[in-house]
């Protein structure tokens, strides 16, 4: 990692703890025991801070899409849960932003209800 990405992550985390509001990133896995021969759940919860915002797309067609859009630091995959407030989210795609190209600064995640 090189000292603009160091300098990078730095800003986006003061400007996230600065701006951004309380979210909780939850994760679900199952893994197969094969001594007992069943499966087990989990559930990972990360504590974070993120912003909320809004983008437009327009189709070929002309046909206008409205995305919610979660920026963090902590990176979220595809699944998971995200609860910002009293709305519970799942995360649908997610966006690596890496101004330098080798290690990310943030996420951007395209959310559902």
């Amino acid at each position: 990692m090189s000292a603009f990405d160091d300098r990078m992550r730095g800003l986006t985390a003061r400007l996230l703890s600065r701006f951004g509001g309380d979210a909780t990133l939850s994760a679900a896995s199952r893994a197969y025991d094969p001594l007992t021969g069943s499966v087990i759940a989990s559930e990972t919860i990360t504590m974070s801070r993120a912003t909320l915002s809004t983008r437009t797309l327009v189709s070929q067609d002309g046909r206008l899409t409205t995305q919610t859009i979660a920026t963090l630091q902590d990176e979220p995959k595809i699944g998971d849960g995200l609860k910002i407030g009293a709305t519970r989210y799942t995360v649908a795609s997610v966006e690596v932003v890496a101004p330098s190209g080798d290690a990310p600064v943030l996420y951007r995640a395209v959310l559902k209800r």
